[in-house]
């Protein structure tokens, strides 16, 4: 966190088994109601290619329940370029 805060970014890297279990839901809750009250709040989330569409489908559902749209959201997967 820096002094005045400038963006918050959280990330957290998945795999399918981890990705689907109620201990990740709870843990994306978490992150998205954190982050909905911080300057420019951005979520990044890394699962394997073929969890990409799982993964969306999960955050966008606690994203509603935890009424945070403001947050935005990047997927990474391993079939993307490298920085």
């Amino acid at each position: 966190i820096s002094t005045p805060p400038a963006i918050t970014l959280i990330g957290e890297a998945k795999t399918l088994p981890d990705l689907e279990s109620p201990r990740s839901y709870n843990q994306f809750l978490a992150f998205l109601r954190f982050l909905a009250a911080r300057p420019k709040p951005t979520l990044v989330v890394a699962t394997p290619w073929q969890a990409t569409a799982t993964a969306r489908s999960i955050i966008k559902l606690a994203q509603r329940e935890s009424r945070t749209k403001t947050v935005q959201l990047h997927f990474l997967n391993d079939r993307d370029e490298p920085c």
